[in-house]
């Protein structure tokens, strides 16, 4: 369950890194620079990335979610933000952010050195490059489906179209779909 301002594949990539880098250093506060944030997502140093990377944070900031996950005796369940708080201190000299990471989320995705999982689907997803990539590879690999029992996960190419969000045509969406799933076969 989601509430707040739709979020996109680029306020994933963020969240991802900064999650990464959370469980690697094991310290709720995270600080950077704006131009230490644009590098860690692969971003060139400019005014337009800076904005780009402030709106970001502040949809993280502004999302509230529920999230569910199955243990071997039921299941947990988290209600709160992706990211506890932030700080921008804007001078003439330095930009620089602080961001208090969200413990009790950041954890469900392990702890401090626990990095195997994310580390793998970080390093995938940073070797893709669009917005509609990043997304299939996302809902792939949280659809995934027991192939030894010849049970694949079935979907009309229009509701595809639907929950990525691309507003395009449907014919330029089959392009696009095409040359996304290219990537990914060359991904593994």
């Amino acid at each position: 369950l989601f509430t707040g301002e739709a979020l996109n594949q680029q306020d994933l990539d963020l969240w991802m890194e900064l999650v990464d880098r959370w469980k690697e250093l094991g310290e709720m506060s995270l600080i950077y620079t704006k131009h230490g944030l644009c590098k860690m997502i692969g971003k060139s140093k400019s005014a337009r990335a800076y904005k780009q990377i402030e709106e970001s944070l502040f949809r993280l900031y502004s999302a509230d979610i529920e999230v569910r996950t199955k243990t071997p005796k039921g299941q947990i369940r988290y209600f709160g933000r992706l990211i506890h708080e932030m700080v921008w201190i804007d001078e003439e000299v330095r930009t620089q952010t602080k961001i208090n990471m969200n413990p009790n989320l950041a954890g469900l995705f392990g702890g401090k050195g626990n990095r195997q999982f994310s580390k793998q689907i970080l390093d995938q997803r940073r070797s893709l490059k669009g917005d509609l990539s990043k997304w299939l590879y996302g809902y792939i690999v949280t659809h995934r489906t027991n192939i030894e029992r010849l049970k694949p996960h079935w979907i009309k190419l229009e509701k595809l179209k639907q929950l990525s969000g691309a507003s395009s045509t449907m014919k330029t969406f089959k392009f696009n779909l095409k040359k996304a799933l290219e990537q990914l076969e060359k991904a593994g």
